[in-house]
Order: structure tokens, then C-alpha cells, then sequence
């Protein structure tokens, strides 16, 4: 398990290549994940970057994405099962959380509405 030493270095290393006011982290014995709510449009290779530093510091591989890389039940999955390292403001935490939680029932409520379309014409696509 990462140091409280650890992590908030890793944070302040993310927070150099990276605008995150909310950051999750995932470990197992194998690698170590953050995962952030990003606050402005970031590119790979600055999340690859963060990533590569923080792997000198854990001593396993590391992995720096954006939450947006998931789907929104992958996204609520790490948002109840992650750690979350660092959230500038508590309600901004919860805003992110909310919406995300959103995306989740629309994405269901349109996979019901396919079934629905499905059901009763035969076909996934409207007509």
C-alpha cells in the first residue's frame, strides 16, 4: 500500500503536467493507478509522462488517465471503489460524482429504449 508521503507527492506531480481538482487512485499488489477528473482538455503524452515519474517513486508501473477513458458505470465503479487522493474543494468532488452518476442513467435509460425498439420492431435503429 502507497505512503501518505508517497501519494501526495504523486499529486503534486500530477498537478504539474495535469488540471485535476479531483483525483482517484486504485492499487493492487501489481500496479497503481489515478484516475482524474480533469478540469481543461490534457494530452496523452502528459498523462504518459506523469505516469513514467510517478513509477520511480511507487517501484511498480504506474498509470495516470482521465476519467473520460472509462464509461460511466467503469467510472462509478472506481469512483466507489477507488481512494480519492486529493479533491480541491468537497463540492466539487460531489459535482463531478453527480455527473457522473447522470451519464450512467441516460446511457441506461438509451439502452432501455434500444430494447424497447427492438421489442416492438425488430430493429435497434429508428425508421
Amino acid at each position: 500500500m502507497a505512503d501518505t508521503e508517497k501519494i501526495i507527492n504523486a499529486v503534486q506531480i500530477i498537478h504539474e503536467k495535469i488540471l485535476a481538482p479531483v483525483i482517484y487512485m486504485c492499487e493492487d499488489e501489481h500496479k497503481i493507478e489515478f484516475v482524474c477528473f480533469c478540469g481543461a482538455k490534457t494530452s496523452r503524452d502528459d498523462f504518459f509522462d506523469a505516469g513514467e515519474k510517478l513509477c520511480e517513486i511507487f517501484s511498480v508501473p504506474v498509470e495516470v488517465v482521465d476519467i473520460l477513458e472509462y464509461d460511466a458505470e467503469d467510472g462509478m465503479e472506481i469512483i466507489d471503489s477507488a481512494q480519492l487522493v486529493f479533491s480541491e474543494d468537497p463540492i466539487i468532488a460531489r459535482i463531478f460524482e453527480v455527473g457522473l452518476a447522470e451519464d450512467l442513467k441516460r446511457s441506461r435509460m438509451e439502452l432501455s429504449d434500444m430494447i424497447k425498439r427492438k421489442t416492438e420492431t425488430g430493429t435497434y435503429y429508428l425508421q
